[in-house]
């Protein structure tokens, strides 16, 4: 089967996510939409559930704006929990 992500479909999906998109919503800094691709601070789109956990691809109630590194530090394979995203606790800054 063909990942979503390298679809036109997945390319307009993401640019829709990002349009109005300021900061992350998991570390809620703002996006550098400056940064080289794949840098930490690089804008990127999260599925909130997963793919691979059954999550749906396009669907905007599974998408958030993140950085590449906080997407990247949450992946699939790090055994964190995935909380929905009206769920998850803002993170201070103390």
């Amino acid at each position: 089967m063909r990942d979503p992500r390298d679809t036109y479909q997945w390319r307009q999906t993401r640019k829709r996510v990002l349009r109005h998109a300021t900061h992350c919503a998991i570390c809620n800094l703002p996006l550098d939409f400056a940064a080289r691709p794949c840098s930490r601070w690089a804008p990127s789109v999260d599925h909130i559930v997963a793919l691979g956990r059954g999550g749906e691809p396009f669907a905007s109630s599974n998408l958030r704006a993140t950085h590449f590194g906080c997407n990247a530090s949450r992946g699939i394979g790090r055994g964190r929990s995935v909380r929905p995203m009206l769920q998850q606790e803002p993170v201070r800054a103390d």
